[in-house]
C-alpha cells in the first residue's frame, strides 16, 4: 500500500492573543532544523501585507474598541472534517459522525441551515458548480437513502447523486461489487459534466479501475474508460479531466508500458482514444491532485527526505512549471487548494510541530496538532500564513474565497479538537467539533 500524501484552503488575516486561537506566521531561526526550504517573495516577511487587516486602518478614538467584522458561524457538534462546495446561492458541507459513522449533508444559506440528510456510508466526497451540488457515497449492503432502500445485500456499492435545494437526491447511479468497491474522485464542470474515478472491486485485473463521465442534469453516463492504479482526479471549470497514480512492471497507458514501478499523471477528454498529455515519473510515489490553478494541476508529494514537495504542471503539455519545497514535522497534511486566480492560491490542512513555507514564514503548532493556512504567489513562493489552534487536534478541510462564495464572505470549515475561544471566526467560547465560518468585509 502507498504512504497517503494529502493535499490543500484559506481565510482571511486575524490574530488572537494567548494560547488558542488564530495566530500570524512567525519566521523561522536562520538555520531551521531540517534544512532550510526555497526563499519566499521579497514581501514574504509582511504575512498581512496581501490579506484583509484585523481592524481597519481609520480606527475610532483611542478608547473605543474597534468594530467587529461581521459574519457568522455553524457548528456541528459530533461531527468532523467538513468540506465545502458552493452553488449559486447556497453552500453544501458534508462531514462524519462515528459510532455509528454516518456521511452527513447540510445546505447553508446566509448562516442558516435550511436542509439536511444523514446516510449510513464509510467514505463520501461532495462537490458542486454553480447549478446542483454532487455527491458520492460508499455503502455497505441495502442502506436507506433520501427514503429509498439502495444497494446490493452482501456488497458495496458506490452511489453518485445529484442533491436539490432539500438535500435530496435528484437522480442517482449505484455501482456494486463484492469486495474493494471505493472512490477515488468525484468532479464537476460548469459546462455539465460530473466525472468518477474508482476502483471497480476486480484487482488484479485490467479494470479494476476506471474513469466515467456522467450528464450532469439528466445522470447519464455518457463515456467510461479503464485506467492502470488510478490515485485521484481534478476536473477543469471547461470539463478536462486530471488524473494520477502508478504504474507496476507490464501495466500500460497511452501506448506506454512500465518496465518497473513508475508514477504517472495524465489528462483526458472524454471522447478521446488516450490521453492529451501523459507525464512518466520514473520512480513510485503516492501523488494526490485535488487543486487546479487557472486549469493547471498542481501535485503533493512526500519527497524521501521527509519534505513536502509541490509541483505546478502545465495544463496544456504537462510540463513541470515550477517545484517549491515545505519543510514540516511528521503527520503534517496538505487537505486542498483553492484557486485566486492571478494572484495565485491557497493552501491548507494541519500540522504537528512546525511547518515552513520559506525561510521567513514559520508556524508552530500549540496543542496535539493546528490547522492552517497559506498563500501562494502565482510561482508558488508564500506570502503569508495562519494558525488556528486548540489544545486538541485541529484542521482546516474546507474553504471558498469571497470572489466564489454566495454574500460575497470567506468561507472556511473545519474541526477543533478541544474547546477553543475563536471569536474572529465568529465561534461562541468553547466552540469544538466540526464547523462552519463566514467571514465578511
Amino acid at each position: 500500500m502507498l504512504p497517503h500524501v494529502a493535499f490543500l484552503l484559506a481565510l482571511p488575516a486575524v490574530t488572537v492573543a494567548g494560547c488558542d486561537g488564530i495566530s500570524d506566521a512567525t519566521p523561522p531561526d536562520a538555520s531551521p532544523a531540517g534544512g532550510a526550504p526555497d526563499a519566499a517573495s521579497p514581501d514574504a516577511n509582511q504575512p498581512d501585507a496581501t490579506l484583509p487587516d484585523a481592524t481597519p486602518p481609520d480606527a475610532a478614538p483611542p478608547d473605543a474598541a474597534p468594530p467587529a467584522p461581521s459574519g457568522w458561524s455553524v457548528l456541528f457538534p459530533g461531527e468532523s472534517g467538513p468540506t465545502l462546495a458552493v452553488t449559486h446561492d447556497a453552500i453544501f458541507t458534508l462531514s462524519f459522525s462515528d459510532s455509528p459513522r454516518r456521511a452527513r449533508i447540510h445546505r447553508i444559506v446566509d448562516g442558516v441551515v435550511t436542509a439536511s440528510a444523514e446516510i449510513a456510508a464509510s467514505t463520501a466526497e461532495i462537490v458542486a458548480n454553480a447549478d446542483a451540488a454532487y455527491v458520492v457515497l460508499r455503502i455497505s449492503g441495502v442502506v436507506d437513502m433520501w427514503g429509498t432502500p439502495t444497494g446490493v445485500a452482501g456488497q458495496d456499492s458506490l452511489v453518485v447523486a445529484r442533491l436539490d435545494a432539500n438535500a435530496q437526491a435528484t437522480w442517482r447511479l449505484v455501482y456494486s461489487d463484492i469486495v474493494n468497491v471505493q472512490p477515488l474522485g468525484l468532479g464537476v464542470s460548469d459546462i455539465g459534466k460530473v466525472v468518477l474515478g474508482r476502483q471497480n472491486g476486480r484487482y488484479p485485473s485490467p479494470e479494476s479501475y476506471s474513469l466515467t463521465w456522467i450528464n450532469a442534469t439528466t445522470g447519464e453516463e455518457f463515456a467510461s474508460r479503464f485506467l492502470p492504479h488510478l490515485d485521484g482526479l481534478a476536473v477543469s471549470t471547461n470539463g478536462k479531466v486530471f488524473v494520477s497514480g502508478y504504474l507496476l512492471t507490464g501495466d500500460g497507458i497511452g501506448g506506454h508500458y512500465a518496465q518497473t514501478a513508475e508514477t504517472f499523471v495524465a489528462k483526458f477528454s472524454p471522447g478521446s482514444s488516450g490521453p492529451s498529455f501523459l507525464r512518466i515519473f520514473p520512480d513510485l510515489f503516492s501523488v494526490r491532485m485535488r487543486g487546479l490553478d487557472d486549469g493547471d494541476p498542481i501535485l503533493s508529494r512526500e519527497t524521501a527526505q521527509g519534505r513536502t514537495e509541490l509541483s505546478r504542471l502545465s495544463g496544456a503539455s504537462g510540463a513541470t512549471l515550477w517545484t517549491t519545497l515545505h519543510d514540516a514535522a511528521e503527520g503534517t497534511s496538505y487537505n486542498g487548494l483553492v484557486s485566486a486566480g492571478a494572484e495565485g492560491f491557497y493552501l491548507f490542512g494541519s500540522f504537528n510541530d512546525r511547518v515552513d513555507f520559506s525561510t521567513t514564514i514559520r508556524l508552530v503548532s500549540d496543542g496535539s496538532g493546528d490547522a492552517f493556512l497559506a498563500r501562494f504567489d502565482g510561482s508558488g513562493s508564500a506570502l503569508a500564513a495562519k494558525r488556528i489552534g486548540s489544545p486538541g487536534f485541529d484542521s482546516a478541510s474546507g474553504f471558498v474565497p469571497s470572489a466564489s462564495a454566495p454574500g460575497g464572505c470567506d468561507i472556511l470549515a473545519g474541526t477543533l479538537g478541544a474547546p477553543a475561544n475563536v471569536a474572529e471566526l465568529h465561534l461562541p467560547a468553547g466552540a469544538t467539533g466540526a464547523f462552519v465560518s463566514a467571514m465578511c468585509p
